[in-house]
């Protein structure tokens, strides 16, 4: 595969997707909203606008089933800081293996920061 994957993820600084009841209806849970907010700011020209067009360029999107289910398929377009405390984790289940990551971006705007990360392969972490 010649282009890279991304994965554009809205989290809590304490690592949650998605607060707790998450469901049809509710979908990203009670109090998760707040997560979204940088996407007020989507069609400016600053740093959420940028991100926001680059999530748009992707060619296809990977998604979970669940995740698919709830955001109600996103209607045919898949397009469309904060602690959270409890709800639905992105990284529970990394398993024991150490994952090296640098930092390649940060971009600030109003309620959010957006970081980009370049996984480290295992050559590179010796």
């Amino acid at each position: 595969m010649s282009n890279p994957i991304r994965l554009y993820m809205s989290m809590s600084l304490d690592d949650y997707i998605a607060g707790p009841d998450d469901r049809p209806g509710q979908e990203v849970g009670r109090a998760c909203g707040r997560l979204f907010n940088w996407l007020d700011d989507r069609e400016s020209d600053g740093p959420s606008g940028q991100v926001y067009r680059e999530a748009l360029a992707t060619g296809a999107m990977i998604s979970g089933r669940r995740t698919f289910e709830l955001a109600g398929r996103w209607q045919g377009d898949h397009h469309n800081s904060v602690l959270l405390g409890e709800g639905r984790r992105l990284f529970d289940h990394l398993g024991g293996d150490h994952i090296e990551l640098d930092l390649i971006r940060r971009l600030e705007d109003r309620d959010v920061t957006h970081l980009r990360y370049r996984v480290r392969q295992p050559e590179e972490t010796a």
